[in-house]
This record gives C-alpha cells, sequence and structure tokens, in this order.
C-alpha cells in the first residue's frame, strides 16, 4: 500500500516537473517571437480602433501603404515624363477630367485648379490635399509607382495587414471591439479597406499609436459635431441621452474645409424623422451661402424638410450652426439606435461624400399599478412625474415642461400633469392612449385594452436618478401616501456576442418587477419592454434580485457538483 503511495507522489511530482519546464519553454519562445516582430526598425506597432458613427466595427479587414516616397515627389514636382506613359497615370487623368478633350497633355488636372506632372511643385499642404485626391479616385496604383520608382525590388512597398491581437495574429479582421494592430512603418501611410477603398491618411510618428476609424465619416474636410452641455448624458460609442421636446433644443456644429470644395458647390442636410431641425444658421461674415428647403413635388407640408446649402467658392474654413430637437414618441418608433443628422456632399473633382453626426437617443420607464395583497392588475391611482433638486422640487408639465415647488404638500396640480393609468407620457408632447399589441397570437382587443388602463409609459427623460412619483389619488378604502416612489432612468450600450452593439435601457430593464403579472401584459418584452410594479399601498414591493435569487444558487449548485466530481476521480 505504501509503495503504490509513493508511486502516485512520484507521478506528480514528476507532473509538476514537466508542466514547470514546459511553462518556462513556452515564456522563452513567446519572448523570442516578440523580439522577433519587430526586428524591422522602419516599423512601428500601431492600434486600428474602427467604428461606425462610434459604433466599434467587428470583422473588417484593413491594410496600411507607406506613400513617404510618392508625397515628396509631388512636393518636389519630381514626375519624370516615363511616369505619364502608365495605364495608372491615364486611368487618373479620366477620372480627374472626363472630358477628354479638355486633358492637357500629360497632366492630371483636377478640377479646383490643382494638378500633378513634369515639374509641378507643391507646397506640404497642397501635396497632402492632392494624395487625397488621388486615394479617392482610386489611385493607389499610380502612387504606388512613384513610391517605387527608385527602389529595387527587394525595398518595394509591402503593405501592412492589419490583426488582431493576443495571440490571434493570424485573424486579419477587427475584433468585437472594433480593434486591429499592425506593424507599420512611419512617416505618412494611407489605409485601406481590403476591397481597395480609401478610409484615411495618417501620420504614424511613434510606436503604440492609436488610428481612430470612423467609416460614417472618412472625410475629414466635413464633420458634424454636437455641441453637449449638462443637459445630455454621455453614454458608449458617442452616443447622447437627452430629453424630448421643444423646449430642450440641441445644437451641432457643421464645419467644413476650404479644400472640400474650393469652387463653391451644393449640400444636402437631411434627419432622421424624430429629429427636426429648426434652423441653420451661416456664417455672417461669409456672402453667397444660401439655405434652401427641399419639399417633394405635390407635398403639400413637411414639418422636417431637408435642406439644401449652397456654398460658393471658400478662402476660409466655415462653420454652420444647425438647431434641432427630439420630437416626442412613443416607445415603439423610437429608433433604438438613436436620431442623427446626415449630409450628402459632392467635391469640387466629383467624388461623393457622406457623414452623420453623433446619435441622440430617448429613454424612459415603464409601470404596472399591482394590489399586492390579491396579486391583481388595479387601475385608478393617479400621480405626479417629478425630479428632485438640492432645495425644490420639479413636477411635469405637458404644457409648460417642468415647474418648480418648495413642498410636495402644495402642488397645484391645475399647473402640472397628473397621470393615470391607460396613457403612454412623451416629455413635451401631449399624452395619448396605450396601443393594443394587435401582434401578438393570441390578440384579444377587450381584454388588452383592459390591462392596457393598469399600464403607464413615461418616454423622453433624460438619464439620472433623481426621478420620482408622487401619489395624488388613490384607490376606495386606501389612504394616500406622502412618500415619493424613487426610480432612475438610463440608457447604454454594448457589444453582442456576434459584435453587434445591444441597447440597453430603463425601458428594457425593470428593477422592481412582480414575474407573473408582467408576463400577462400584451406588449411585455424581456429586455425591450419591462415593466415596474407600482404598489397601491404607497410602497413598492421588495426588489428582486435576479442574481442573488436565481443565478447564484444555481452557480453554487454546478460548482459543487464539480467539486464532487473532481473528489470521487480523485479517490478512484
Amino acid at each position: 500500500m505504501k509503495v503504490v503511495k509513493m508511486g502516485k507522489i512520484r507521478l506528480k511530482h514528476r507532473l509538476g516537473i514537466i508542466i514547470f519546464c514546459f511553462s518556462l519553454a513556452s515564456i522563452f519562445i513567446f519572448k523570442m517571437a516578440t523580439v522577433t516582430v519587430y526586428a524591422d526598425s522602419s516599423k512601428v506597432p500601431v492600434e486600428l480602433r474602427v467604428t461606425d458613427n462610434g459604433d466599434p466595427l467587428s470583422n473588417r479587414a484593413y491594410e496600411a501603404y507607406n506613400l513617404d516616397e510618392a508625397y515628396q515627389k509631388i512636393v518636389d514636382g519630381d514626375i519624370r515624363p516615363s511616369d505619364t506613359l502608365s495605364a495608372s497615370w491615364k486611368n487618373l487623368q479620366r477620372e480627374a477630367q472626363p472630358d477628354p478633350n479638355k486633358i492637357e497633355g500629360n497632366l492630371v488636372q483636377f478640377s479646383n485648379g490643382l494638378a500633378i506632372g513634369p515639374g509641378i511643385k507643391h507646397s506640404s499642404e497642397d501635396a497632402t490635399v492632392t494624395l487625397s485626391y488621388i486615394l479617392r479616385m482610386g489611385g493607389l496604383p499610380l502612387l504606388l509607382e512613384l513610391n517605387d520608382r527608385d527602389k529595387s525590388d527587394n525595398d518595394k512597398t509591402v503593405r501592412s495587414i492589419f490583426h488582431q491581437s493576443g495571440g490571434k495574429a493570424s485573424n486579419y479582421f477587427t475584433d468585437k471591439q472594433g480593434k486591429a494592430v499592425a506593424d507599420v512603418s512611419l512617416g505618412l501611410n494611407a489605409i485601406m479597406n481590403r476591397g481597395g477603398a480609401f478610409q484615411k491618411l495618417v501620420s504614424v510618428k511613434d510606436k503604440n499609436q492609436v488610428i481612430n476609424l470612423d467609416v460614417a465619416n472618412t472625410d475629414a474636410r466635413l464633420s458634424i459635431s454636437l455641441l453637449a452641455d449638462s443637459r445630455m448624458k454621455r453614454t458608449d460609442f458617442n452616443k447622447y441621452v437627452i430629453e424630448s421636446g421643444q423646449n430642450n433644443p440641441i445644437t451641432f456644429k457643421l464645419k467644413i474645409s476650404k479644400d472640400f470644395n474650393r469652387l463653391g458647390g451644393v449640400l444636402t442636410l437631411s434627419s432622421t424623422p424624430n429629429l427636426v431641425v429648426t434652423s441653420v444658421e451661416v456664417p455672417s461674415d461669409i456672402e453667397g451661402i444660401s439655405v434652401q428647403e427641399i419639399h417633394e413635388e405635390g407635398e403639400l407640408q413637411n414639418s422636417n424638410p431637408n435642406r439644401q446649402i449652397t456654398l460658393p467658392s471658400l478662402t476660409k474654413d466655415i462653420t454652420l450652426t444647425i438647431r434641432a430637437y427630439v420630437t416626442p414618441t412613443s416607445t415603439q418608433d423610437a429608433p433604438a439606435e438613436g436620431s442623427l443628422l446626415y449630409l450628402k456632399a459632392v467635391d469640387d473633382n466629383g467624388v461623393e461624400d457622406n457623414i452623420k453626426s453623433p446619435a441622440v437617443v430617448l429613454t424612459g420607464i415603464n409601470f404596472v399599478m399591482v394590489d399586492n395583497k390579491t396579486n391583481k392588475l388595479v387601475t385608478g391611482e393617479q400621480y405626479v412625474l417629478g425630479k428632485k433638486t438640492k432645495s425644490s422640487y420639479e413636477i411635469y408639465s405637458e404644457q409648460t415642461g417642468w415647474v418648480t415647488f418648495q413642498s410636495l404638500s402644495n402642488i397645484d396640480l391645475a399647473q402640472v400633469t397628473v397621470l393615470h393609468g391607460g396613457q403612454q407620457y412623451s416629455i413635451g408632447g401631449p399624452s395619448a392612449p396605450i396601443l393594443n399589441a394587435t401582434n401578438r397570437f393570441n390578440f384579444n382587443a377587450t381584454l388588452n385594452k383592459k390591462i392596457n388602463q393598469s399600464l403607464i409609459q413615461i418616454i423622453g427623460l433624460n438619464s439620472g436618478d433623481n426621478y420620482f412619483l408622487y401619489p395624488v389619488k388613490q384607490l376606495k378604502d386606501q389612504s394616500l401616501s406622502n412618500k415619493t416612489i424613487d426610480f432612475s432612468v438610463f440608457a447604454k450600450f454594448k457589444i453582442g456576442k456576434n459584435g453587434t452593439v445591444i441597447p440597453e435601457n430603463s425601458l428594457g430593464t425593470s428593477k422592481n418587477q412582480n414575474f407573473s403579472l408582467n408576463s400577462t401584459i400584451p406588449d411585455f418584452r424581456t429586455g425591450t419592454m419591462e415593466y415596474n410594479t407600482l404598489s397601491v399601498e404607497g410602497k413598492n414591493p421588495e426588489v428582486i434580485n435576479v442574481f442573488k435569487a436565481i443565478i447564484l444558487p444555481i452557480a453554487l449548485i454546478v460548482l459543487l457538483i464539480f467539486l464532487v466530481g473532481i473528489f470521487l476521480i480523485w479517490l478512484v
């Protein structure tokens, strides 16, 4: 028996030594590999972060090409007659000037007056602009020819392919966070997607540099930014939670570079349906800018028409101010990805460009009135919606917004909106009856309408934890409570397993719910449309912590089974 035990002990020691040696060897190999990767001192590791208007973009492939030599040749005018004979040069000539009768010899003449050809020199700024023109017109093959003209075969431009980090170098695409890495040459680099479309021109100056690429806004000559203030809450992925209604205007800034269209041109501004543009203000010191509303033929009236912005020839960068608001909307119609502006434009070389603004999102909360003693839906209670400040209370009114009161005991109900069952309250707009969920397979119009009378829906609130409902009318045989029912609203976003961005908000996340009754509500949808319980007794029932009540016990049982299994194997 002792011999068997000693044998087991020796076996364990040998296994331990083998594992230890394997670990040391793995570390050594990893270190050697790390040294080998960055042996080329002309290249440095960089990280690419790709988004689509703020949302991480996964499973996309990108490459980088260093164009320092081509850039310098354009600056110096070092273009030889032989360079202009290639098919790539001829193709670029036709792209820059579609009319063959207007092509001047061996020059590439751009519409805005810039040109490249033998002996034509450029400033550093014009050379960079010209490089971007060429890349947007599909001229990368020509730039690579200029780049490699005086190089040997061993020194020709080699593309740098972005790949995932952390032992996933064979995955030549962005990860779920939209990130990828590569060793890139120092200097001016063109970022291209795998399809060969130009994305961005960037100067790489140091190792571990982060390159941000927003595929919805690849042209740095145009940009729309949101003028954020204390009324907004910034969420993940550059989205902002705001309050709806005309009383909560938001301001965007449209910046246009003078290099976008030196000849003047036309831009088209549009928006998602529930983002209403009220005005577009132009700089007072620039003459010739006009803004006109675009109405479709036969259209009688459109409260949110597109705008056509006409620009003169620009000699400096300009900024336009766009004022808008998010119109009150229903929980069903609020776009989960948010509301935003779109700009469509064509530069002075005929290349179309489209950009987007940061998105603004709405959130809110849902309630269901329940008699906790009978565990049944009830109706008839009435409340006011409020939010607490440092020294007072603000009570919501559909007509005037938020009305300030020093005490809850002296609320003038004639000045505020009284909430009751069966209604959806869109902040900044009129309330409306909750719609029937006609898409349910067992739809019953009479039952649906009856259940709706126990529901209160609120949408259009800004994020915050200082909100409350205050009872102003109780059911018969119930005393009126003088306590506030506090709640918070929020909106955030996360990345799903497949890399898509998933919205999470207080409309679809109930912290205080009755599971048995929620499933009977016609428009209830887990994670999308959930309801918080309102007790007729003036207080909310104990909050059910799903983690403690369900997930944790299951996890402990699984862990116990695992440990018992290990113990039984050890005995054998």
